[in-house]
């Protein structure tokens, strides 16, 4: 994906491979990362029990994190999904598919929020805040048949609402 740029460290959480079938992380020096537990916030911790099996300098010298701390990686419950996703997105077939959801999909809201000036409701209420999504809805809707149509949006008064 364009968004993210990969880390060049050899040890990132990109060069680690995830194994589904074992809910466990493969170093890039074939070591299996368990799990350890979690947090509050349901990111899962993967880490590595460095008894004495690991001899590489550079891997040493990665777990080790200062004062008897180890590196860890977190990940949480959709790692698979988004592992899948953005393998999707980088693939030709992918980009294609993305591009028809930016010329259909995200126009109309990029149009809400930036001409049409909707960055938050003036009404309270969810009801009340439908109502008024509904209307910018159908304001913006009705200047697209205006403009398909092939009129200008020009107002004749200047007051900025006539047609």
């Amino acid at each position: 994906m364009k968004g993210k740029k990969q880390k060049n460290n050899p040890y990132s959480k990109n060069k680690f491979e995830y194994d589904e079938k074992r809910d466990c992380f493969i170093c890039p020096n074939e070591e299996v990362l368990i799990k350890k537990g979690g947090s509050m916030n349901t990111m899962a911790r993967y880490s590595i029990n460095i008894t004495g099996q690991i001899v590489r300098s550079v891997y040493l010298e990665w777990i080790s994190a200062g004062k008897g701390k180890m590196k860890q990686i977190t990940s949480d419950e959709y790692e698979a999904e988004r592992l899948w996703m953005a393998d999707k997105m980088r693939s030709e077939e992918g980009k294609e598919e993305y591009k028809k959801r930016k010329e259909t999909v995200e126009w109309p809201f990029g149009n809400i929020k930036q001409n049409l000036g909707l960055r938050e409701f003036l009404t309270r209420g969810v009801e009340n805040v439908k109502n008024e999504f509904n209307l910018v809805c159908i304001s913006h809707n009705l200047t697209v048949l205006w403009g398909k149509m092939g009129r200008k949006l020009d107002c004749t008064f200047g007051c900025g609402i006539c047609f």
